[in-house]
């Protein structure tokens, strides 16, 4: 009798975990039809920050807006970011203003690092030093370097190479959490990461990735990727419909905020390839979602993660459609 009482117990979870994830996968589709209008509301905004920028003002204001259309582009459009990096780095050289000189020069880095360009990215920031720098751009070049890092160690997978990128981007992850304030919504999701990453404690990773979801608004990147790695560790722990409820929040989170350097759609239609092969079309859905994403930012890391995904869902997406 027990053993019946817990299985309907079960039974009746499962049922309400999927009926939840139904919701979820409804909003984002619901989200996903209205991504135009969404992105010609981003490029409304860029277009009037263009204008302003064209317009006859000091060079401090033109940096400023200049910087503005680079945040804007940064995962949104890679060659725009790195054009408005550019600019930024051409501007503050003729006018004389090294802090700013520094400062675009270390969004550039970021930029090329996150376009897959890592070798160049490097050598951009070797040629800086740190210790001469603000503290504004001494925390921004220890995020640049371990972003570098973590992204090349993700590209490289050589047994030779990875332990040495995934050293560096520790030591410098270590070190950008040394400029954050404790406390703040930015500290609890680099803690998170120090914690999955530094400490493999994944337990303490999540307590603060639920916080961050809860303090983060759903248009903001760090929302998105709390809920990015929560799913993950979610699907790694067996908790496969709360990994599915939090991959699709990711998602949702990417199309509101016009992230197209993201991962969450194909994670997304992984996963539910992985429940049930039923799930084909919307898991082609998704991972066609991901694809378009990757060619409009020109992501080369995206692009080559994705193609090993493609095959197998497209082939299970014709035999369901036969």
């Amino acid at each position: 009798m027990r053993k019946a009482i817990l299985f309907l117990f079960l039974f009746s979870f499962s049922v309400v975990g999927e009926a939840a994830n139904e919701a979820v996968l409804f909003r984002l589709d619901q989200t996903l039809a209205r991504q135009k209008a969404i992105v010609e509301q981003k490029e409304k905004r860029i277009t009037e920050q263009r204008f302003r920028f064209f317009q006859p003002q000091d060079i401090q204001s033109r940096l400023a807006i200049c910087r503005q259309l680079m945040q804007e582009y940064l995962f949104f459009q890679y060659d725009s970011a790195k054009a408005y990096a550019d600019r930024g780095i051409r501007l503050s050289d003729q006018s004389g203003d090294t802090e700013n000189l520094l400062d675009f020069s270390i969004s550039k880095a970021r930029i090329l690092s996150i376009g897959g360009l890592y070798d160049i990215s490097y050598r951009l920031l070797l040629n800086m030093e740190p210790e001469d720098m603000s503290l504004a751009n001494r925390k921004n070049y220890a995020l640049a370097m371990a972003d570098l890092f973590r992204f090349w160690e993700s590209y490289s997978n050589d047994p030779e190479f990875t332990p040495f990128h995934r050293e560096k981007s520790h030591e410098w992850l270590i070190h950008y959490l040394s400029f954050l304030t404790p406390g703040t919504p930015e500290y609890d999701f680099y803690q998170a990461k120090y914690n999955m990453e530094v400490f493999r404690n994944v337990e303490v990773a999540n307590r603060y990735y639920l916080k961050c979801i809860a303090a983060f608004p759903k248009t903001n990147r760090y929302y998105a990727r709390s809920c990015f790695t929560y799913a993950k560790n979610c699907w790694n722990a067996g908790l496969r419909q709360r990994a599915i409820r939090y991959m699709a929040e990711a998602a949702r989170s990417d199309v509101l905020a016009c992230t197209r350097e993201n991962a969450a759609f194909k994670m997304l239609a992984e996963y539910l390839m992985q429940i049930d092969a039923g799930n084909s079309v919307m898991a082609e859905k998704y991972i066609n979602a991901a694809l378009n994403d990757a060619k409009s930012y020109n992501n080369r890391l995206r692009l080559i993660e994705i193609s090993q995904s493609l095959p197998p869902i497209l082939e299970a997406y014709k035999r369901q459609l036969n």
